[in-house]
């Protein structure tokens, strides 16, 4: 979804979420939200992070969280984007993974 946002905008950043909120689906535990981050630089460039996390609450609480969330990490992985492509994908932060990368779920 971020790509594709980032594919058909002039803009230099995308965010995509997605997850369930409730226990809907019995694979899946309650509250998994996913999330990528897509950075664009002035050479067109781009720079790619996912995370998934878990969150507890309604059904609107993970919504909430999880939108916060996807909002306050826009600066953490904006540094991250400036590093070399190779610093990026070493990140010392253990949510930050390349999008390529499985990531495991964290509990808030």
């Amino acid at each position: 979804m971020a790509r594709g946002a980032l594919n058909n905008s002039d803009a230099n950043v995308a965010i995509s979420n997605t997850g369930v909120a409730d226990d809907s689906d019995p694979a899946i535990p309650a509250g998994t939200q996913c999330y990528a981050w897509i950075f664009r630089d002035a050479t067109g460039d781009r720079r790619e992070f996912t995370e998934t996390r878990i969150f507890r609450g309604t059904r609107n609480e993970i919504r909430e969280a999880s939108a916060d969330h996807a909002l306050d990490r826009i600066a953490h992985y904006h540094d991250a984007s400036r590093e070399t492509p190779s610093m990026a994908m070493r990140s010392s932060d253990p949510m930050a993974r390349p999008v390529e990368s499985q990531v495991p779920q964290n509990v808030r």
